[in-house]
């Protein structure tokens, strides 16, 4: 009986942990001078949903054109089409614009799908620090996410890459 008890504890306890982040960098060739550089990594918010981060740049010619992050929430969730917030650990803190469907060039994102220019931030963010994103759910209920500070550091070694 003891045994079965502390093996429930243990599992107990390890879906308790914060789950690390998963993360990966691909190169995507565009064209004869256009390359588009992206970051996925998943992530939980505040109340342990799971969302996919996609941060990408596109380069053109060496010099990079846009900055944008995607956030993909679970199925069922409804994004408010506002801006996001970005606070740094070191108290920065932007706002980044809703990209349109008309500047993605596409008929429409799903609604658990926003996507940001994060341009500007990125110019402006000078250190690899944590960084807490807050977004708008339609309803009014707000997200939550802390982005760690390897996930801020890949962002920024992203842009490196031309």
């Amino acid at each position: 009986m003891i045994g079965f008890i502390c093996s429930i504890f243990a599992i107990v306890l390890a879906l308790a942990v914060t789950q690390p982040a998963i993360a990966s960098v691909h190169t995507y060739p565009q064209g004869a001078e256009q390359i588009l550089f992206r970051s996925l990594q998943s992530l939980r918010d505040q109340t342990g949903r799971s969302w996919q981060l996609v941060f990408f740049d596109q380069v053109d010619r060496g010099e990079i054109k846009l900055i944008h992050l995607r956030l993909v929430g679970f199925p069922g969730l409804e994004l408010a089409r506002s801006p996001l917030t970005l606070t740094a650990q070191t108290g920065q803190r932007w706002t980044a614009p809703s990209v349109t469907t008309a500047e993605l060039n596409v008929l429409e994102l799903p609604a658990n799908t926003a996507e940001f220019d994060l341009f500007e931030v990125m110019r402006d963010l000078q250190d690899d620090s944590v960084v807490d994103l807050r977004l708008d759910l339609v309803g009014g209920d707000r997200v939550a996410l802390t982005v760690p500070v390897a996930i801020v550091r890949e962002w920024r070694s992203v842009l490196e890459q031309r």
